[in-house]
């Protein structure tokens, strides 16, 4: 079983949707999948159409006061469960802050999974709490979906300095160009600059797209609805290689965290100018 964590400290950055089409294309693939929705938005179970649990549900889960049995949903999308959110994480948080190492319970519920499912993906709050630190130390990558914009890379700058530790202990990052809109200068500069300078984002990117945004509305994944449209092969192209770092055992490019500053500062000075 592979575990991949959908995050990024800053919110609107596509991370919902990304986890709920990576999730619906590993299915539709023909690997057992389930999309653990972590964040109280609740996004990803709404468009999945699964209510959000009962309070407490995760909480119970991660105690080991539940069985996966119970608070497992089926989706509509044959393959694909979902841990649906609860509303309030508040009780959970408290209790990971508690606990010596917040990744030990959730590696052991990730365990129990292991008998059910191929592949299972967490989307988390856009938070640095007890939670997101549990999950830092829990799954085998982080997918970081990004906005080729100044405070974006900010963001994910300050992200990788403070899992250093983590990468180093086998955390696995890998950030990708999300919401990509070529008709900003910013974006297309900022796209440019990464490539050149292998800043270690991965190939694949998804574009900013109206057809994303009205599949949500309607509760379908465009890879569903809409397979052969231009952002359900962005999500495609994306999975590929998501899949093949993770079989190839190759060592990442390294996220050069201080170009990822100077670019930030070098399109402050643009902005200021």
């Amino acid at each position: 079983m592979r575990s991949l964590a959908l995050y990024h400290l800053k919110g609107g950055v596509g991370k919902s949707t990304a986890a709920v089409h990576l999730a619906h294309l590993c299915a539709a693939r023909g690997r057992t999948t389930l999309l653990w929705d972590l964040d109280p938005q609740a996004s990803a179970s709404f468009v999945l159409r699964v209510s959000p649990a009962r309070g407490d549900l995760a909480r119970d889960l991660v105690r080991g006061r539940a069985s996966v049995d119970e608070a497992v949903r089926e989706s509509d999308h044959e393959g694909l469960d979902v841990l649906p959110a609860d509303l309030d994480n508040a009780r959970l948080e408290r209790w990971l802050a508690e606990q010596e190492d917040p990744s030990a319970p959730l590696r052991v519920v990730l365990q129990a999974l292991e008998q059910r499912y191929e592949r299972v993906l967490l989307d988390c709050p856009a938070s640095l709490s007890p939670l997101a630190e549990g999950v830092f130390g829990a799954v085998d990558a982080l997918l970081v979906p990004t906005i080729p914009t100044a405070l974006s890379l900010r963001t994910l700058a300050g992200l990788v300095r403070h899992l250093r530790e983590r990468r180093r202990a086998g955390l696995r990052v890998l950030p990708f160009f999300s919401m990509v809109d070529p008709r900003k200068a910013q974006h297309r500069s900022v796209r440019e600059y990464a490539r050149a300078h292998g800043l270690g984002f991965l190939d694949a990117e998804i574009p900013h797209a109206a057809r994303i945004e009205s599949a949500a509305a309607r509760r379908e994944p465009l890879t569903a609805g809409a397979p052969d449209s231009a952002p359900a092969r962005a999500f495609a192209s994306l999975l590929d290689e998501v899949e093949t770092r993770l079989a190839s055992g190759i060592e990442e490019r390294e996220l050069r965290r201080r170009e990822l500053v100077e670019l930030v500062d070098a399109l402050d000075g643009r902005e200021r100018d």
